[in-house]
Formats: structure tokens, sequence, C-alpha cells
């Protein structure tokens, strides 16, 4: 089972508290405090001391005048409107951002979006009056997009650095290689931000080498693709056979290894009996494309038994689409060979099953020689029949 059928992760478990920070925000609270006025300032707040920031700080400002209109006339198109400010008591000062807006003649009145780490007067959820000189940056939605937060958007690259090299020092630990794997899913599908293919890569990889069935699995199609490192089908075979070894891993790691012992994807050295247990014990899981490969096993005689109902749950278009549009070897070889043989009230035609079918071939998927396919099939029966 390819990566691009993978259940999503909404929050990485097990990887220690730095790996909240992806996606997984409390709603904040807003207090009933009272709202003092913050003193208005003729020339602007200083800029931040970090030089990337401070440039961030300077565009936002050039651009402020925009943000008041948009703030001003609160369009249906546009929410979620808050502001980072310069607030100060006494000789301290902190930036903060302050969210439920509500545009005044040369200020901003919100909300305090976080518990300050400076300030000792100043409390999360407190409403507070902002001149305009104390803003540095804004964000907005506008029709769902984001605009703005320079400011922030630098914060989240750097802790999301920050998380990934402390993530790579602990994967090949068993109790973390799980939540990299997660980790790894969300980079390769732009989850944290920004889409990394190489970094998903690499956090699968190093996930696998800590036991984790679905980083390995991760890797192997990465791998057999190219996605973020070289193409290598060896290797792809590699990490298909450390992601399922006894039928009790993930359901995608044994539908992938299952598959590849079925049709000597990548090169893996055909063996049906093995195959066919993985497959029975991810098709058991629940797993359609499981079960599909198993009721195409014996159209082919290569496996006896009842019907598997669950084979039939899986969409011959979404198949196809995938054959297409992700150059899944097991899609094309799944809706390849039920249009070959009709299985699941598939139309049968031998054209769209032949080309599907090399593009399987492709990646090394084919179905067994008549030969071999006879001789395997004798003992799969012999084997069941006992």
């Amino acid at each position: 089972m390819s990566l691009g059928t993978a259940q999503r992760f909404a929050c990485l478990l097990g990887l220690g508290a730095s790996f909240a920070i992806l996606g997984c925000r409390s709603p904040t609270a807003v207090g009933t405090q009272p709202a003092p006025a913050q003193s208005s300032r003729r020339a602007h707040a200083p800029l931040s001391s970090d030089p990337e920031l401070a440039a961030a700080e300077r565009a936002a400002i050039v651009d402020y005048s925009e943000f008041r209109r948009v703030l001003e006339r609160a369009e249906t198109t546009t929410q979620g409107w808050e502001i980072e400010a310069v607030i100060a008591e006494g000789a301290q000062s902190e930036r903060l951002w302050l969210m439920n807006l509500r545009a005044l003649p040369g200020a901003v009145e919100g909300v305090v979006r976080v518990e300050p780490k400076v300030l000792k007067s100043t409390q999360r959820g407190q409403r507070l009056v902002i001149a305009d000189e104390d803003v540095v940056d804004w964000f907005y939605y506008d029709h769902g997009k984001a605009v703005g937060g320079k400011t922030r958007l630098i914060a989240e690259r750097r802790a999301r650095e920050a998380e990934l090299a402390d993530a790579l020092t602990h994967c090949h630990e068993p109790r973390y290689a799980d939540g990299c794997a997660a980790l790894g899913e969300r980079y390769a599908t732009g989850q944290v931000g920004e889409r990394r293919l190489d970094v998903a890569f690499q956090l699968d990889a190093q996930a696998c080498t800590g036991g984790s069935a679905y980083g390995c699995n991760a890797a192997g199609w990465a791998s057999l693709h190219g996605r973020g490192a070289p193409q290598d089908l060896p290797a792809a075979a590699a990490f298909f056979e450390r992601a399922c070894t006894s039928g009790d891993e993930h359901p995608f790691a044994c539908d992938s290894r299952g598959f590849a012992l079925l049709s000597g994807l990548a090169g893996t050295p055909r063996d049906l009996r093995l195959g066919q247990r993985l497959l029975s014990k991810a098709c058991a899981r629940g797993l359609p494309t499981s079960c599909l490969l198993l009721e195409l096993m014996r159209a082919k005689g290569l496996r006896q038994g009842s019907k598997l109902p669950l084979a039939c749950n899986v969409s011959f278009s979404e198949q196809v689409s995938r054959c297409s549009n992700e150059q899944d070897p097991e899609a094309c070889f799944l809706a390849g060979s039920a249009f070959e043989m009709g299985i699941c009230e598939a139309p049968k035609s031998s054209t769209r099953a032949a080309e599907l079918l090399r593009s399987a071939a492709t990646f090394g998927a084919r179905w067994p020689s008549a030969e071999r396919e006879s001789s395997q099939g004798t003992l799969l029966n012999a084997a069941h029949s006992k």
C-alpha cells in the first residue's frame, strides 16, 4: 500500500513535548479583564534585533495601512484577524499576538493570545488597546488563505528545524520510531507548512531502523519512486521486507510486502505461500486491497477458499487514477487484473487491462508465468486442503 493511501495522523505522540508544535495548537481563552489603554508613541516601536525578523517586521509595517482597511471593512470573505505588537511595562517589553480585533481611531483593540513570558501585569485573555505605532506584524484569512504573519512563519520554520534536528537524533530508538514515521508523513504531504520529500525519506528510513513498520513501508515506496532519494529498487524491496515479517505489523506494510511477494515487485523473489499468509492477515484486519489481491489469486487458481466480499470494496476508478497520477504499481496491478478477469463486476477490457498491467510491470510487478503459476497453485491448494 503506497504512501498516498496511508491514514493521516492528526498529532504526533510519543516524541516528547517538542513534537506537539506541529498543527496541535490549543484554543485560546478570552478573558474579561478591563482594557487598559497603551500609550501612543509618534515613533514606531523598535524593530527586532534579529535581522531576519526585523526585515519581516519592516515589510509588515509598510503594508499595515492595507491591513487596517481590511479589518475596518470586515468583509465576509476575511476572518481571523490578528496583530503582533510591542507591549511595554516600564523598562520591559515583549512582542505578543492579539486576536478578536476591533479597529479604533489610531489603534486596535484585541485579546492577548498567549501567556506572556516576560511581562508580569499582562495576561493571556486580557483585552488591550494597541496604538498603530506599536504593531509590528499582522495576519488574517482571505477566502481561507493565510495573508501576512511573516514573523510567525519565520518562528514556525525555526521551530520545525529545531524539532527535526531533535527528532533525527532519536528516530532510531524504538519508542520514537513510529512518531518519526508520522512526522515523515507530515513532511511528505506538506502538513507542517512545507512539502519536503527528502526530509520525509530521511525520517522514514531512520524510523525503519528503529523498528517502525510504517516507516519501512513509506521508505520502500519512496525508494521505489525516487521520491526524496534516488530511485533504488533493491533498497525498496529491502524496506518492504523489513516492514512486515510476521503479518502482525501495520496492515499497510503487510499489504505492500504481500503484494511484492506475489508480483515480484522491485525484484522481490516470489513466495506465494508467504505472500498469501501476509495478505490474509491484512485482509482480516479490514484492508480491501489485500482482500482483492487474494481474490485475484483465487481467480487465477493460485488460492482456494471462499469468496472475500471485502475485496469488492475497492474502487477501480480510484485505482486507475492512482495508477495514472501517482504511478502506483499496486493500483495498476489491481485495476489491470480486475479488468482482465472481470472481478467484482469490473468491466472486462483486454485493452485497458494490458495498458495498466504494463505500467505495473515497469516496477517489476507481474503475475507469475504459467508454469510457475501452475506449480505454486498446486502447492497452495494442497496446503489449503490439509
